[in-house]
């Protein structure tokens, strides 16, 4: 079950990979208008800075890691539920609320039951 850190690390690279190389790309895919570009530059960063944290609990299992995928769950719940919100009150496309919340979401649910199985 630990691959459950290897599989958010991946969704993680992807996503910051997406918002600092090609925005405007992933814009016009999911049909969004684009943003200050200082964001999808923010959000790729801190997207990168996750994948490595998982990648380094994936490989290393430090002591006292599980305290920390609380956090991590309700942090994709969030995402997820944020995603949520702005589709329904703020006309988020819904193919980036899908791709970006709802991927997010199902990485809290994994979280979740990685803490229930532990």
């Amino acid at each position: 079950m630990i691959y459950v850190f290897l599989i958010a690390a991946i969704w993680n690279l992807w996503g910051g990979i997406n918002f600092l190389f090609s925005p405007e790309k992933q814009a016009k895919n999911m049909n969004y208008p684009i943003g200050n570009r200082w964001e999808s530059q923010y959000i790729a960063i801190l997207a990168f800075v996750l994948c490595a944290i998982y990648v380094m609990i994936f490989f290393y299992q430090p002591t006292g890691y599980l305290i920390f995928v609380p956090f991590f769950a309700a942090a994709k719940f969030l995402i997820g539920i944020s995603a949520m919100y702005c589709y329904r009150k703020h006309k988020m496309p819904l193919p980036f609320s899908i791709a970006f919340g709802g991927g997010n979401f199902i990485i809290g649910v994994l979280f979740t039951l990685y803490l229930f199985l532990n």
